[in-house]
């Protein structure tokens, strides 16, 4: 077989490959002075983001920001405990603040109930259907937390670093391994476990096309059935991050935030290198 010079040459001086583009690409940075933001939740009733923040002289704040990055209102809500995260169930609002659930919004700031201090801190929350509040505690405990009332936890484990409920499925995240149970199904010590990271994980989110979003010391994880990868590479410390989803897809953006930098920041990325 001959091979002609001219073919040579044009192989040797072929266009390059067009690269990948970047899995993450930062949009925009909010910095919270004397404060370090612990969460984010996107609020999708109101069309905004919730900022929990951890105050330098002690106690916590909620902020409210703008989908584009701007201080829209502060202290939406105020507590004595130590901030964490929250989630919205219609248009009212539920954040751990120390070992206490409170809820804010047209029904009021209001007192939802504590976890037993027997059980360990509040670690996540989920909100469900008839208002029903789930926390996942630092002892492995799920409790479901009532005004005025003491309750036996629904189930026990590992301890527990993340909560996420779609439907009537309760996910938890228990350190490295993913649990489901029904919501509202009582204990079910059965309940198996798949693997989602190979070290500790911290925080549950779950995009539009069914991926996890989670982090863990050095980065910020997109986890699937496939695979799991680094998303966003950092020795930063990082709170509990928020999915902001929209009409058009490939406009979806997440929201990390940086405690120690007392920053949060927007990335989108790239649904081509998705897992």
């Amino acid at each position: 077989m001959k091979i002609f010079p001219w073919l040579l040459a044009s192989l040797a001086f072929a266009a390059p490959k067009k690269p990948e583009p970047p899995a993450s690409q930062e949009l925009w940075s909010l910095a919270f002075p004397a404060a370090e933001p612990v969460a984010v939740f996107f609020d999708a009733a109101s069309s905004s983001l919730l900022v929990s923040l951890a105050e330098k002289g002690g106690g916590g704040r909620v902020d409210r920001v703008t989908l584009e990055g701007k201080l829209d209102q502060a202290r939406v809500a105020r507590g004595e405990g130590r901030p964490g995260p929250l989630r919205a169930f219609g248009p009212q609002i539920y954040w751990i603040s120390g070992p206490e659930v409170r809820s804010f919004g047209p029904n009021g700031n209001v007192s939802e109930g504590s976890v037993p201090p027997e059980l360990g801190a509040p670690v996540d929350i989920a909100v469900g259907r008839g208002n029903n509040i789930y926390v996942g505690t630092a002892s492995g405990a799920l409790y479901r937390p009532v005004a005025g009332a003491v309750r036996a936890p629904e189930l026990r484990g590992d301890p527990v670093t993340g909560i996420f409920l779609l439907d009537d499925t309760l996910y938890l995240l228990r350190g490295t391994r993913l649990q489901a149970l029904r919501a509202g199904a009582g204990a079910n010590p059965q309940s198996s476990t798949t693997p989602l990271c190979k070290s500790q994980c911290y925080g549950l989110e779950r995009t539009s096309d069914g991926t996890w979003l989670t982090t863990r010391k050095g980065g910020v994880l997109e986890a699937s059935a496939k695979s799991t990868r680094v998303w966003l590479a950092t020795d930063a410390r990082l709170g509990r991050p928020a999915y902001v989803y929209r009409k058009d897809s490939k406009e979806d953006f997440y929201v990390i935030p940086f405690p120690a930098e007392g920053v949060v920041r927007a990335y989108r990325h790239s649904r081509k290198n998705a897992p």
